[in-house]
């Protein structure tokens, strides 16, 4: 599988590799992982409530990667952490099947 362009979520953006001049590039799984979570609303409010509702969209949204056949991504894992009270850090982390060389991929969401 082909790698894919990183994208800057944060900006809405390409990433430019400082050495190349040329685009960054992002493994192909992670980046489906993120693009997929846009899907999901992020919470108005910080409340377990609130992030146990987000964090099972994310699992529901990220599911045809899992349940592919053969799977893309497997061990899932969704982390919410509150690190203030009106901050989300949102982790996902799981097993890129097609990338060998990382047996664990964490990936950041906006």
């Amino acid at each position: 599988m082909a790698e894919a362009r990183e994208i800057d979520f944060k900006r809405k953006r390409y990433v430019i590799d400082a050495a190349t001049g040329g685009f960054s590039h992002m493994p192909p799984i992670p980046q489906m992982v993120v693009i997929l979570s846009f899907k999901v609303e992020i919470p108005e409010f910080n409340t377990l409530q609130e992030r146990n509702r987000y964090k099972q969209a994310i699992e529901e949204v990220l599911a045809p990667l899992v349940k592919a056949n053969p799977p893309l991504v497997e061990d899932l894992e969704v982390i919410l952490e509150a690190t203030a009270p009106d901050t989300l850090r949102k982790l996902v982390r799981f097993k890129d099947i097609s990338d060998h060389r990382r047996p664990v991929v964490e990936v950041q969401l906006p």
